[in-house]
């Protein structure tokens, strides 16, 4: 199977107190946009949020408290990527 990349863009929503948000791009290996689902999970918290990419391979992920997060990244035909980040 084709395996899936992503980049991770994080920020932090002072004026909202202690969260942050999380950006994910999409890519298959030669770099092409994949849309793609996933999951997030705190690790400290057990939050989990579904999250489907754009047509951009793009999602965001907001209002998520400060921590460590299990991002599990899928689509048919390629493994699944999966990173603690």
């Amino acid at each position: 199977p084709m395996r899936l990349a992503w980049m991770l863009l994080g920020s932090v929503l002072w004026a909202q107190g202690p969260a942050g948000e999380l950006r994910i791009d999409v890519r298959d290996a030669s770099g092409a946009i994949v849309i793609a689902g996933g999951q997030l999970t705190g690790l400290e918290t057990g939050l989990q949020r579904s999250f489907e990419t754009d047509d951009r391979g793009s999602a965001r992920i907001g209002q998520l408290p400060f921590g460590r997060y299990r991002l599990q990244v899928s689509r048919e035909g390629f493994a699944t990527a999966e990173s603690v980040v």
